[in-house]
């Protein structure tokens, strides 16, 4: 996914006789890393509730003039985006931002660093002594800097790397494609085996408090390890585990290794068997990993044919460890798109953790509100 402010990079003439690229000094990496910090605070403030004081006088950024009008933009965006929100859920409290800086490099008058953003957005009713008061997602930016004529830094051009199948983190203004997941390895996947239609889309009305479900964590009859696959989301939903593979639409890989560390076994099969619905396992690549593993809409069926996973008539009833996918509104097409885990439950809230973008104990009211007229399909583990 490309940000707005990537489109000012169409603007800038390459040099003639560019200047060698090395790598960037410790002090402008510092530097250009406290700009990038300021830069995605002040984005994330437009999304809380205390927007109209933090931003009633803002600091002025290290911005480009053609930066600074496009965020201005933007930042008006995200301000009208949080407001129609709120009439439909109870918003962010307030934003702490943390910037990684990874590799930096400098030509001449030009500086890019990589970072990774790491945002928590608190929630407002949260009481002493609840266990989930944010939620945090990482997004990894290329941040494009100009050396003004004064010889200080300023921020061009910030482009992202999340692919946009998946909900968009709430400081970014693009939202989920109306594709299916079911091409995690960008390849021409066949059409799966007709299964026949789904079950109707689980209500997501709300209906208080859900009642508590029979099936106990880490319980023997099913012999699964419930808190094994809520742990395994929460410790690796930021950042995700380095000795597996990732895909450019990660969400449902992610969840086969959250529900594979609590206890699911692999169903393999050959080659010619990727594609059936009844097998799934992990290869060592991706054309010897099944379809079912990291493609929602396959997923969704291996969990069906199985037995693994039962649907339940209304999201609220979910429980940590449960796993909720969505065919996005405001069109849904009948393809499953995501795949999210429940990590979390408090005062009759649901808190979803996923990939694409790498978000934990994201609220469902707030992608309820966000994405009106999805269909939200629901899978007991």
């Amino acid at each position: 996914m490309t940000l707005a402010l990537a489109s000012l990079s169409l603007g800038i003439a390459a040099p003639a006789s560019q200047a060698a690229e090395t790598a960037l000094p410790t002090a402008d990496k510092s530097q250009l890393a406290q700009i990038a910090d300021a830069y995605l605070q002040r984005r994330a403030d437009a999304v809380t509730l205390s927007r109209t004081q933090t931003l009633r006088a803002p600091a002025p950024l290290a911005l480009t003039a053609q930066a600074a009008d496009v965020l201005g933009g933007e930042i008006t965006a995200l301000q009208a985006n949080a407001t129609k929100l709120e009439k439909r859920w109870s918003g962010f409290s307030r934003a702490e931002v943390t910037v990684i800086p990874g590799k930096g490099t400098v030509s001449g008058d030009t500086a890019t660093l990589a970072v990774e953003e790491e945002t928590r957005l608190y929630f407002p009713d949260t009481k002493p002594g609840d266990a989930i008061t944010h939620t945090s997602y990482l997004l990894p930016h290329t941040l494009t800097f100009k050396r003004a004529a004064g010889g200080a830094w300023k921020l061009a051009d910030d482009k992202t790397s999340v692919d946009s199948s998946g909900p968009a983190a709430p400081t970014q203004l693009e939202g989920p494609a109306t594709m299916s997941e079911a091409d995690p390895v960008d390849e021409i996947l066949p059409a799966p085996v007709d299964e026949g239609p789904k079950p109707p889309p689980s209500s997501d009305e709300p209906g208080g408090d859900a009642p508590l479900r029979e099936k106990t964590l880490d319980g023997p009859l099913a012999g699964y390890n419930y808190t094994a696959m809520v742990n395994y989301a929460k410790k690796y939903g930021l950042r995700g585990n380095t000795g597996l593979r990732t895909y450019g639409q990660d969400c449902t890989n992610f969840i086969s290794q959250a529900v594979y560390a609590g206890g699911w076994t692999q169903k393999p099969g050959s080659m010619s068997e990727r594609g059936d619905t009844r097998k799934w396992w992990y290869g060592n690549y991706t054309y010897t990993t099944s379809y079912s593993w990291a493609g929602a809409e396959n997923w969704y069926w291996f969990g069906r044919n199985s037995g693994r996973t039962k649907h339940v008539p209304s999201v609220w009833d979910l429980f940590p460890s449960d796993v909720l996918q969505a065919d996005w509104g405001p069109n849904p097409n009948g393809n499953i798109n995501h795949t999210m885990m429940v990590t979390g439950r408090q005062g009759g809230m649901l808190y979803l953790t996923y990939h694409t973008p790498n978000s934990v104990d994201v609220p469902l009211s707030y992608l309820r509100a966000k994405y009106p007229n999805t269909w939200w399909y629901t899978h007991r583990t």
